[in-house]
């Protein structure tokens, strides 16, 4: 993980998977079957490859003190199908467009395991010119004002059995505050395992989702730790420089984070570098 400024604590061999930017705005009223299939004709020569997914749930973050802060708002029953969420991506694979009536996101993803994480600063450039490309799309339909309402920052980490952990028992040596040694022998290590954790940030300018749990890699059904890291808010503006001031919060949140939520055992295992 790094920043442009290299003030950031940086991994050389950091264990990202994917990588998230995303903005989500109220629904465009115009924004119908046809036009995902006129959007990708744009972008078709970067992204030549097409499917399409179950749309994604509208999201709230909400700072009212709620004891349920994240909100899932509900679709409005209607006469017509959910129209879905459209994936557009590159001939490899790595670099993925996701877009429904409500959402637009730009992925990073790692497809063989093999590929080395290009880092934030290189990501963001994507974003920028793919969110640019259907703003200008949308303009040109007539869809109507986009008007924002939240964006979000999401890591997806995979650490595999072998790096700082063999079991469930293990897990403080990824995660300190996880420590049992004052747990009695029978409940050290536990058969299942999950974390879920929530922070606000000061000004309720944001939340971090941090979460943690168990998969298994297709390709050989290698054990691994998922560890997500989420950094979500609201927009007060249609602004796009808004836009990129929260990613880079979200992206340093993050950073952060997950430097002061892992172990020193695996920075030297990810070759931690500042």
């Amino acid at each position: 993980m790094d920043s442009p400024k290299r003030t950031l604590p940086g991994y050389a061999s950091p264990p990202v998977n994917e990588v998230v930017l995303g903005v989500q705005f109220e629904a465009l009223g115009d924004f119908a079957a046809v036009h995902p299939g006129l959007f990708w004709q744009t972008i078709r020569r970067k992204y030549p490859v097409f499917s399409a997914q179950a749309p994604l749930a509208s999201v709230a973050e909400s700072f009212d003190g709620q004891p349920q802060s994240e909100v899932t708002m509900q679709a409005v029953l209607s006469q017509s199908p959910p129209l879905p969420r459209c994936w557009f991506l590159d001939r490899e694979g790595n670099n993925l467009i996701q877009l429904q009536a409500d959402r637009f996101l730009h992925n990073w993803r790692k497809i063989t395991g093999a590929e080395d994480y290009p880092h934030y600063a290189n990501i963001l450039p994507d974003f920028k010119n793919q969110w640019g490309n259907f703003r200008a799309f949308a303009d040109g339909e007539g869809l109507g004002e986009i008007r924002l309402n939240h964006w979000e920052v999401t890591y997806v980490n995979h650490v595999f059995r072998g790096q700082c952990w063999e079991d469930f028992g293990d897990m403080h040596r990824l995660f300190p505050m996880l420590r049992n040694d004052s747990l009695s022998e029978g409940f050290r290590n536990p058969e299942r395992f999950s974390l879920s954790l929530r922070y606000c940030y000061p000004e309720k300018l944001a939340r971090l989702h941090v979460d943690v749990t168990p998969a298994v890699r297709r390709s050989d059904n290698a054990l691994l730790i998922r560890f997500t890291l989420t950094a979500r808010g609201r927009l007060e503006s249609n602004a796009d420089s808004e836009v990129y001031e929260r990613f880079d919060f979200g992206h340093e949140a993050i950073v952060r984070s997950f430097t002061d939520l892992t172990s020193h055992e695996a920075h030297k295992v990810w070759k931690r570098d500042i």
